[in-house]
């Protein structure tokens, strides 16, 4: 079954979505282990 070029367009489209969604994960993850960071030392 071969994929049509608009279902290879759709395909890509998901994985960039899902590509961008890690990098924003991966940010929030960063930024909260700055604010861990922050915060032990503090104390």
């Amino acid at each position: 079954m071969e994929a049509s070029p608009k279902q290879q367009e759709l395909q890509k489209g998901k994985i960039e979505q899902l590509e961008k969604q890690q990098e924003q994960d991966k940010r929030k993850i960063e930024l909260f282990e700055k604010q861990q960071t922050a915060i032990i030392s503090k104390k």
